[in-house]
Parts: C-alpha cells; structure tokens; sequence
C-alpha cells in the first residue's frame, strides 16, 4: 500500500522586529542621557545645593 505524499507544512513569514528594536534603543539611550546629565562638569545636584 501506498500512503499518499504530506503536504508541506506552510510556514510563516517572519515578521520585522521594530517594536524590539525601537525598545533597545531607547533601553540603551536613556540610561546613557541619564549619566552624561548627571556626570557633566556643573550639572546636576551641585547646582541645587548652592
């Protein structure tokens, strides 16, 4: 007996990652302000406590 030929299985095309892009960028940027705003010569709680 012969079993008929399966037929291939249809496979999803693969979707673009802009929403996990956009989320990295702005989990590396962020932060990175953060340390430049308060690292910077003059800037950040220096000046509010004079």
């Amino acid at each position: 007996m012969h079993w008929p030929a399966r037929a291939p299985v249809p496979v999803a095309a693969p979707r673009q990652h802009h929403l996990a892009m956009t989320t990295t960028l702005l989990l590396t940027t962020v932060p990175a302000v953060l340390v430049v705003a308060v690292l910077r010569p003059g800037g950040g709680t220096n000046r509010r406590s004079r």
